[in-house]
C-alpha cells in the first residue's frame, strides 16, 4: 500500500478572460443588429427614427468599452470613442443622396440672371 497522504485539490479556477470575451461577442452581435435597424431603412429611402440615436450611441459605447478593457486599456476612452462613432453613424444614416446639401436662393431652373447670381445693381 501507498503510505503517502492524498492531497485534495481546490476548486478549478476558470480564467476571467473568457467571460469578458463572451460579453464582447454578445454585445457585438447586438450592435450589428442595431446597425441593421438603423441602416436598412435608410438604404430604403425612409427617414430614420430619431429615438434610435441614443440606442446606437449606448450600444457603441458599451461595445468599445468592452473592447478596450479586453485589450487592457482604459475603458472610458473606448466608451468615448464608441459614443463618437455612434453619433457619426446616426448622422451618416440620416443623410440621403436625394436631399440637397444646400439650396441656392433665387435658383430658377438653370437660368441665371443678375439677381440669382447674387449681383444687385448691374
Amino acid at each position: 500500500m501507498n503510505s503517502e497522504p492524498v492531497q485534495e485539490q481546490g476548486p478549478v479556477m476558470v480564467p476571467k478572460g473568457n467571460s469578458k470575451k463572451i460579453w464582447l461577442i454578445i454585445v457585438g452581435v447586438l450592435l450589428i443588429l442595431a446597425y441593421a435597424g438603423l441602416f436598412i431603412p435608410a438604404f430604403a429611402g425612409q427617414p430614420i427614427n430619431p429615438s434610435a440615436g441614443p440606442g446606437i450611441l449606448v450600444w457603441n459605447a458599451w461595445f468599445f468599452f468592452l473592447l478596450w478593457k479586453h485589450f487592457g486599456r482604459r475603458g472610458w476612452v473606448g466608451s468615448l470613442l464608441g459614443a463618437l462613432i455612434g453619433v457619426f453613424a446616426f448622422f451618416l444614416a440620416g443623410v440621403h443622396p436625394e436631399t440637397p446639401v444646400f439650396v441656392r436662393r433665387g435658383h430658377s431652373g438653370g437660368k441665371t440672371n443678375a439677381r440669382s447670381a447674387g449681383f444687385r445693381n448691374c
